[in-house]
């Protein structure tokens, strides 16, 4: 399987979202283009543009890519912070499905306090050590530089060669992650052979206020027409 560079990877995965998106653009007009800053200074590797078929407005999708030189950004690892942030939220939902909250308010005591507390501390716990190793915990350094460049769909591009090098379990947590995020992710490999591993989620913002966070966004819609 061929190496390939983030510049191919790039264009490859550009070339195959332009086309894939087509069906859905007003004229067939989509317009493909690398490496477009937003107005806050941030890159991102690929930014596409058309009109939605039926409605006419604009429609936006980002893209980040990258290669097997980056293999550390691609591969998801356990984060604390996400971790924390889980148990804390399963923790509140123990709470209120046991009803904690509502007896707390019932206990005519100084330290009433202390029954929903123990009850939040003690099932975020236990379900922090249960899931440790849940996909839900993981982070992946591509995955955080997509989401600064806003698009109603986003996409990350890596080699198939890298994600087959991944362990079975982090392949699928990556997978896990990309649906969480919303986030579609293209596998490619050589002879421009792109495939979509999992679809992003539609972002419901509206086209032109997320293409006018980007520097190009005058001259783009001049060209999209």
């Amino acid at each position: 399987m061929a190496v390939l560079t983030e510049a191919q990877i790039q264009e490859y995965a550009l070339e195959f979202l332009r086309k894939y998106y087509e069906r859905r653009a007003k004229g067939r007009c989509v317009l493909a283009v690398a490496e477009v800053r937003t107005v806050r200074g941030n890159r991102a590797d690929g930014l596409l543009v058309w009109r939605h078929w039926l409605t006419g407005m604009v429609q936006v999708a980002s893209m980040e890519a990258k290669s097997h030189l980056t293999k550390s950004a691609i591969q998801p690892r356990f984060n604390l912070g996400q971790w924390l942030r889980n148990s804390l939220l399963a923790g509140v939902v123990v709470c209120a499905l046991t009803g904690a909250f509502t007896l707390w308010y019932k206990v005519q005591s100084g330290w009433a306090w202390l029954l929903p507390l123990n009850v939040l501390i003690g099932s975020s716990m236990l379900y922090g050590l249960i899931t440790w190793r849940n996909p839900g915990h993981r982070r992946a350094r591509m995955m955080e530089q997509l989401g600064r460049y806003p698009g109603n769909f986003q996409w990350l591009a890596i080699p198939q060669r890298v994600f087959k090098q991944l362990k079975a379990e982090d392949r699928q947590a990556l997978v896990r992650l990309c649906l969480i995020e919303g986030q579609g992710l293209l596998l490619v490999s050589g002879k421009r052979r792109v495939k979509v591993q999992c679809k992003p989620k539609r972002q419901r913002w509206w086209g032109n206020r997320v293409l006018a966070q980007y520097a190009r966004a005058k001259q783009l819609l001049r060209q999209l027409g």
